[in-house]
């Protein structure tokens, strides 16, 4: 064997790494053209391959039915060690850069020139080459952005520099090398690098650079302005000094000192004007801190995540979700090295949107060892926003409570004192007794002092109306209508919607800031100082007077920020007054929530529909338009009760009107939608009934062919998952419609794969897998489906490299939707995964990871939450042989969720020795097994097998524990040599052989060969808790035997 063709071999079983046919080996080896000699050349070649290998002791060639497989303990070639490292690396990036960063450049140092160069000429490995360049592009960007972000500006424009010959059209290198020339101080040169990218689009491509190139190049062009993502603050300049507060300013330097190296927060609650914010400020101000700050206000700026906006600079919709968290770390850990820690600053939390809190949640929950301090101010501590921040929180480090209370009248006095003396004026009044009516409230009291200083008579019995009255008595007419405006518009008018007003003229405004009833912001903001003041303006308007206020306010966002359709929603709504006014502000919400879905702010989209609907639109149309946005958000949130009924509610008016193809759309988006996602899949199948879809099918003959296929494609799905008879006669009727439409073709073929999902099938699985891929059409979420899928299969294989490299491509895919649902699986997955290799440290800091994002979901929801998190700790349980401690929280999981865990709790009685009630279990289950098919069949026989084998150790309960099984033997019977792997992909229990041998041995057969192939297999796996439990099952049964 010549040194090229060994060299070729082993390059070609390495890129491989699943069974390999001898055709196809020698058809590589010989480029097509294989000798007639090719069968007994390559047995020799393999022959001698595997005696240079032997001395590895953890590299072999094993010999299966489906051909050769390269087998490695470990990461033991550099493919697998790559793929090791950046997953290890892209992890690491959020909560460690520095350590995310050199993960990776160790897996970039493994390039040594040109990757598998021995089989660079055959056409079908040329796919690869393209992944591995590709891989190593965004590795060398990720790598050199951690970098940039921590300070090492040099070292990334080293990593970056000879990639833009090597890739001359990738802008993202681009943009991320002209940010860290410019950071090292080389402006010209980082400019000179974007304008090489656009001369190399436009004159070889006949391409313009994307509009995030373009900002870029404009921002370098005016170094003046403030970088897009730099919203950090430094501290307010000559604020005076806090009066009272001493313990409690003492509580936030402990958070304070508790952030230096992990995240801390404050949340701080308490009465409006009572001083959260000062003491927020307070504490920024004397540890001289550069905070971002957000500004919570009621309406305010209706935006999906504007929150994101006003702290990062970073608009979601352009970019997607995913890569706006990215950024947002990538800021964060900059903030640190340029600053010691990140601050945050977060004003009147109950006006936050709940998209905004729950990523902001997820990157700091991902950022375990970063210097993050976070203080919270809020009316409420049971305001969602401030639970899902502290849970965040809570995680890593330290999170203080505290709720203010009212100053002491000697220091409401000083309040009193000050505020005269900032005014300028000595008033005839007796402040001791001012200070009595202040309420230990510092803006009550500072308006009392306004009130005297414009000569009003205070009413002590309403000091604040009483205040702002008198300054909103000395308003011109046009001064009146602005604030009524300013007010409507939750205290905030940006400078293009000031500009758009007629009523604000400079003197117009200047009246309002000498008043005190508005300042102007840096950025020629117009604001209101404080929520009471916006709040007194609003009750003296009629009723008349605020529709017209949010009309005005519509219409010049309109003309202003047409692209801000959440906010012009949102007033337009607050203006409807009559029908036409209510049908235009019913379109707007309906436009809005629908982007703000695509954008996958979940819970704005909701509110907006919401807001549609209360208008009380009579276009039936928009009516069912806006139900099913209402209905599909709350699916992917998990409040199933209101998707139920928003759907419903959608179904009512189409069953009205007879229109059952509109019902049929409705039914659509009620059912399940793939296995991609953890709520629209998993949680719909689990949680809801199907009548809509029924009803649908009723009325099939009047529907479009498609649909109805489409609708019955869902239902095959649904039953086979839920093991209830007819998904194949359901499945049957859809597939007479294939080939009518692709988006159809999915749907059949996704139920197909379904129905099929068994380890006897498994390569049939990896082809319709790869179909579904090919169907997707583009389509983020049925593509995230079909590379879930793969690799599952390639998971049930054994095929590790295969199965990190598709979770890597999911990942990807799903970076511009990836929403809580996506997300939400993927998690789910890598918990699996920890289980499945006995790591539980991990698993269970996952699982907490998770617990965090569910507090304020339906209780429907919540209870499928606690069902996932109940199944990933019994599997630790089962591993560490005391899964009958949670026999408890089953029996109440039997009741609400799914009737199939009653097989936990028949293991877990027959392990606990409580046999009777496990025999009964086992006897109820399976009294119907011969019909059992498609994925229940992997649910349920797994668990039944290892309960009767318990059941097989007591003399008592042998010959009952054998005829049950009898029921189960032609189910395991043709069971493959692969990992058992339930749907929807998210609980792996290991090998396949180790259930097919221990029924072999329960009915008095020998099942060792296959109890060696499990050792065999959970090894190769890296499976060690399988391994272990194969091992023992051999021992017990040996021991059984002498």
């Amino acid at each position: 064997m010549t040194a090229r063709k060994h060299a070729e071999l082993l390059t070609i079983l390495t890129v491989e790494r699943s069974p390999c046919s001898p055709e196809r080996i020698a058809d590589a080896l010989w480029r097509g053209h294989p000798p007639r000699s090719a069968a007994g050349t390559l047995q020799g070649y393999i022959s001698r391959l595997r005696k240079q290998l032997a001395p590895t002791g953890s590299v072999r060639i094993d010999t299966e039915p489906a051909g050769y497989v390269l087998r490695c303990d470990g990461a033991a070639t550099d493919l697998d060690l790559l793929d090791k490292l950046a997953q290890e690396g892209l992890q690491a990036l959020r909560s460690d850069p520095a350590a995310g960063a050199e993960l990776l450049c160790r897996a970039l140092d493994l390039w040594r020139g040109d990757p598998l160069v021995e089989i660079a000429d055959i056409a079908d490995y040329e796919p690869e080459l393209v992944r591995l360049d590709a891989m190593r592009s965004d590795l060398v960007e990720s790598a050199a952005e951690a970098f940039r972000a921590l300070g090492e500006h040099r070292r990334a424009i080293a990593m970056l520099t000879p990639m833009r010959t090597r890739h001359p059209y990738r802008e993202g290198a681009a943009r991320t090398l002209a940010r860290a020339l410019r950071d090292d101080g080389r402006t010209v040169d980082a400019i000179d690098t974007l304008r090489r990218l656009r001369r190399t689009l436009s004159v070889e491509l006949g391409l313009d650079p994307s509009a995030d190139t373009v900002a870029l190049e404009a921002e370098l062009l005016a170094p003046a302005r403030v970088p897009a993502g730099d919203r950090s603050t430094a501290p307010v300049s000559g604020r005076p000094a806090l009066i009272g507060r001493t313990s409690e300013a003492a509580v936030l330097d402990r958070v304070w000192d508790a952030g230096t190296a992990r995240p801390a927060g404050a949340l701080v609650f308490g009465a409006s004007g009572i001083g959260k914010t000062a003491l927020a400020e307070d504490l920024v101000a004397r540890h001289l801190a550069i905070a971002r700050r957000f500004i919570g206000r009621p309406i305010g700026d209706a935006r999906a995540f504007a929150a994101i906006d006003e702290l990062f600079g970073r608009r979601t919709e352009a970019i997607g979700v995913s890569a706006v968290a990215d950024d947002m770390s990538a800021q964060i850990w900059s903030d640190i090295h340029a600053h010691g820690r990140s601050v945050f600053l977060l004003d009147d939390v109950q006006h936050l949107d709940v998209d905004s809190a729950r990523l902001l949640a997820r990157v700091w929950s991902g950022m375990p060892r970063a210097a993050v301090t976070v203080v919270v101010t809020g009316r409420s501590p049971e305001d969602p926003c401030a639970q899902i921040i502290s849970a965040a929180l809570r995680r890593h480090g330290l999170v203080t409570e505290l709720t203010l209370g009212e100053l002491a009248t000697a220091e409401i006095r000083l309040v009193v004192d000050r505020r005269f003396e900032n005014l300028g004026v000595t008033p005839m009044v007796d402040r001791d007794e001012l200070a009595a009516h202040g309420f230990g409230n510092p803006l009550i009291a500072n308006q009392i002092c306004d009130a005297v200083a414009l000569g009003a008579t205070p009413d002590l019995r309403h000091p604040v109306r009483t205040a702002v009255a008198a300054r909103l008595d000395e308003l011109s007419t046009e001064g009146e209508t602005l604030m009524r405006i300013l007010a409507a518009s939750g205290g905030r008018v940006r400078p293009r919607v000031l500009a758009e007003l007629a009523c604000a003229r400079p003197a117009t405004v200047d009246e309002l800031r000498s008043l005190g009833l508005a300042e102007v912001s840096a950025d020629g903001t117009l604001c209101v100082p404080h929520d009471r003041v916006r709040e007194a303006a609003l009750a003296r308007a009629s009723r008349s007077e605020r529709i017209s206020a949010h009309a005005v306010i519509a219409a010049a966002l309109e003309t202003a920020c047409p692209e801000d359709r959440e906010s012009i929603a949102v007033h337009r709504a607050e203006s409807a007054d009559d029908h036409h006014s209510a049908a235009y502000a019913a379109r707007c919400c309906r436009d809005a929530a629908q982007r703000a879905l695509d954008s996958d702010a979940d819970h704005r989209a909701l509110e907006l529909a919401r807001r549609g609907l209360a208008v009380g639109p009579d276009d039936d149309g928009l009516v069912v338009d806006l139900n099913r946005i209402a209905g599909s958000a709350a699916t992917r949130i998990g409040d199933f009760d209101t998707a139920t009924e928003a759907f419903e509610s959608a179904a009512r008016v189409s069953r009205h009107r007879r229109d059952w193809s509109a019902l049929a759309d409705t039914a659509l988006l009620s059912s399940p939608q793939g296995v991609a996602g953890y709520w629209s899949g998993f949680g719909v199948v689990q949680s809801t009934h199907p009548p809509l879809v029924r009803e649908a099918l009723a009325h099939s003959e009047e529907l479009d062919a498609r649909v109805a296929a489409r609708l019955r494609a869902g239902e095959a799905a649904r039953l086979t998952v839920l093991g209830m008879p007819g998904a194949r006669e359901q499945l049957a009727a859809a597939q007479l419609a294939t080939g009518s439409d692709a988006a159809v073709d999915y749907e059949i073929t996704l139920a197909d794969f379904l129905l099929r999902w068994e380890p006897t099938t498994l390569e049939e699985r990896r082809t319709i897998a790869g179909a579904l891929e090919t169907l997707s059409g583009g389509d983020v979420l049925r593509r995230a489906t079909a590379l879930h899928l793969q690799r599952v299969c390639a998971l049930e294989a054994g095929d590790l490299r295969l199965t990190r490299r598709l979770s890597h491509e999911f990942a990807r895919s799903v970076g511009s939707r990836d929403g809580t649902d996506l997300h939400t699986m993927q998690l789910w997955w890598q918990v699996m995964l920890a289980l499945l290799r006995g790591d539980y440290p991990a698993s269970r800091a996952l699982t907490e990871r998770f617990a965090a994002i569910v507090g304020d979901l339906s209780e429907r929801a919540r209870m499928l939450a606690e069902a996932s998190v109940a199944t990933s700790r019994s599997i630790e349980a089962w591993h560490h042989g005391e899964l009958a401690s949670m026999l408890p929280e089953f029996d109440t999981l039997i009741d609400e969720v799914d009737d199939d865990f009653a097989l936990v709790i028949a293991l877990g009685s027959a392990e606990a020795g409580d046999h009777d009630r496990a025999l009964r279990l086992a006897t109820e289950l399976t009294s119907d097994a011969a019909s059992w098919s498609g994925s229940r069949v992997v649910a349920r026989v797994p668990l039944l097998v290892e309960t009767l084998f318990a059941l097989s150790r007591s003399r008592d309960h042998a010959m009952a524990a054998r005829e049950i099984c009898r029921r189960l033997e032609h189910l395991v019977t043709h069971w493959s040599s692969g990992l058992i792997v339930q749907w929807p992909g998210l609980v792996c229990l290991g090998p396949a052989v180790l259930y097919r041998g221990t029924a072999a041995s329960i009915l008095g057969r020998d099942g060792t060969p296959d109890l060696r192939e499990a050792v065999r297999v959970a090894r190769d796996a890296g499976a060690l808790p399988y391994e272990a439990r194969a091992r023992r099952r051999l021992d017990q049964l040996a021991g059984a035997t002498a």
